[in-house]
């Protein structure tokens, strides 16, 4: 049975889910491929909120070790 192959172009943008920021910055294509790098924002935010998560947890570990 013949089988057909056929190129399309298609245009397209990408966008995060949980913050709204568009991604196209960070979006390669490669053959029949499509990675998406982390949003920044996003990745910052959780970072922080991690940060702020130890902070308090070694916080309270001090206070109640005093």
């Amino acid at each position: 049975m013949p089988t057909m192959k056929a190129e399309v172009d298609v245009d397209f943008e990408v966008w995060c889910d949980e913050c709204g920021n568009g991604l196209c910055g960070i979006t390669n294509v490669d053959g029949n491929s499509i990675h998406v790098g982390p949003c920044e924002k996003c990745l910052e935010e959780a970072k922080q909120e991690g940060h702020d998560e130890g902070y308090n947890e070694g916080y309270d570990e001090a206070k109640e070790e005093s």
